[in-house]
């Protein structure tokens, strides 16, 4: 009679799945240094089970391709011009470390989609200096002269290649922004009406030693608009859900503050997709800064955390997504504030809160994986509300 050898297969302790130590993008993988640590009674998870199960430290951040960060080490070996596109109303914690790291000495130029007009006429601050100061907070040096706040219609095109052209000082451009950016929308009205003045054609093709597809514009007989591909906000709702739901988030014509009273130990829901609770300090009114079919209320007693998931579960506060099921979704951070004067909390693609600054301290429940920053005040607090 034969005998049968058996051996233990080494499974996924959350998702059952059989684990594998040879490819990353395969399912069920994890890494091998980590599995030889682990004996056959220890809990153990795959790469995938284990980021689903814990929580983040920290508010993500973004990082950027390595086919983008090489274009950008060859555009600063050239001295060229980087024309960095954002949208104002959600771009404070999009700027990926590693580009900053590569751009913080280049010759730059911010362009700024300003799409809301009651936003632009309520905004006090000084928008230029505003996003130049965020720009500096990741070292990179710019001043607001290096800024252009911009609709992208027919007249602000044509001053936006004048400064460009001005800036370039015949040197190459390169172009990049996130997805959420108008960096496809200027490329694409460029060539609109694009003459080209040179014996060289527009073309399309990767860029040189990347998988990168990068369009090539001629400028002159020697330098050349390379618009590289838009790059996601991982850390942003505008990566969560599908088309209308990232729609519903931006705002449209009737985006206006919502100005609320936090009372300690009270909570503002932003949707199922954000919680806001005072745990410290004293009661303060915030403005709301979010688009119109975001829900902004206010709840107190000591069932919050039931009444969030009622609500949520129930769809009866807008907007959520099917894939919370509870608290163990959201990462948590508490953010004491000591700086005095207006001060803003912002989530990357939701919006933000405004207060005045006295030594509060929130606790942020956010969506796991997005990115939650504080800054100086984006807008005038004294800007038209709507309770």
């Amino acid at each position: 009679m034969s005998s049968i050898i058996t051996t233990t297969v080494c499974r996924c302790s959350r998702c059952g799945g059989i684990l594998q130590t040879e490819d990353k993008n395969v399912e069920h993988y994890i890494d091998p240094k980590v599995l030889k640590t682990k004996s056959l009674n220890d809990i153990v998870f795959c790469d995938d089970c284990y980021k689903a199960s814990h929580y983040s430290a920290s508010p993500n951040s973004i990082h950027a391709s390595k086919d983008l960060i090489k274009i950008l080490k060859d555009a600063r070996a050239t001295d060229a011009l980087i024309v960095y596109f954002i949208d104002t109303f959600s771009f404070e914690y999009s700027i990926p470390v590693e580009v900053a790291d590569i751009i913080e000495h280049q010759n730059i130029l911010i362009v700024a989609r300003m799409h809301n007009p009651k936003f632009a006429k309520g905004n006090r601050i000084d928008k230029e200096e505003y996003i130049a100061h965020q720009f500096r907070t990741y070292r990179i040096r710019v001043t607001r002269d290096d800024v252009i706040v911009t609709d992208l219609n027919a007249e602000s095109m044509k001053v936006l290649k004048e400064k460009i052209n001005e800036k370039r000082a015949r040197h190459d451009v390169y172009l990049i922004g996130s997805t959420i950016s108008p960096l496809e929308t200027f490329t694409r009205k460029f060539l609109a009406d694009y003459v080209n003045m040179s014996t060289r054609t527009v073309v399309t093709r990767k860029y040189r030693g990347t998988e990168m597809e990068v369009v090539r514009i001629p400028l002159d007989s020697s330098s050349s608009m390379y618009s590289t591909e838009a790059f996601e906000e991982a850390n942003s709702f505008m990566s969560v859900g599908d088309d209308t739901f990232r729609k519903g988030l931006f705002p449209q014509k009737d985006f206006r503050v919502r100005r609320k009273h936090l009372s300690l130990g009270n909570a503002l829901f932003l949707g199922g997709l954000c919680r806001i609770d005072l745990i410290g300090g004293k009661s303060t009114d915030i403005d709301v800064y979010c688009a119109e079919k975001v829900d902004a209320e206010i709840q107190g007693g000591h069932h919050i955390d039931k009444h969030w998931m009622e609500k949520i579960h129930k769809k009866t506060i807008r907007p959520t997504i099917k894939e919370i099921e509870g608290l163990k979704d959201f990462d948590v951070f508490d953010v004491n504030v000591t700086q005095e004067g207006m001060r803003d909390i912002g989530i990357s693609g939701l919006g933000w809160i405004s207060f005045k600054g006295n030594n509060q301290t929130f606790r942020i429940y956010v969506y796991k994986g997005i990115g939650v920053y504080g800054s100086r005040a984006k807008v005038n607090k004294n800007a038209n509300t709507k309770k």
